[in-house]
């Protein structure tokens, strides 16, 4: 049986990882913020998850992402989780576009 040749591969691999990346968080939701320690290994276990991925749709998705990618590690790794937001744009426009099931803009999530 034959699949739907290479790009189709490619959509359904940045959309299993663009699901990834929006739950990159569940460390931080998991854990009591009255706990700092706790909180901030929580943090940087989710932001180096984050990167990770980030990493790996860098393999799936098209060099016309690679800026959007550039700006998203940047402002996910130093903490700048608004400018992160506003760096996935692009990346929440494609799920929207390609994926069955689109993951739910980050923008969006917040409400």
């Amino acid at each position: 049986g034959g699949g739907g040749g290479p790009n189709s591969f490619r959509a359904e691999a940045a959309c299993g990882l663009l699901d990834r990346l929006a739950d990159s968080a569940q460390p931080v939701e998991e854990v009591d913020v009255g706990d700092p320690a706790r909180f901030g290994e929580a943090l940087e276990l989710s932001v180096t998850n984050y990167a990770t991925t980030i990493d790996d749709l860098r393999e799936v998705l098209p060099s016309d992402f690679d800026e959007d990618l550039d700006r998203l590690e940047a402002a996910a790794t130093q903490y700048r989780f608004e400018d992160a937001l506003t760096a996935r744009v692009a990346l929440d426009e494609y799920a929207q576009a390609n994926c069955v099931e689109p993951t739910v803009p980050a923008t969006e999530s917040s409400e």
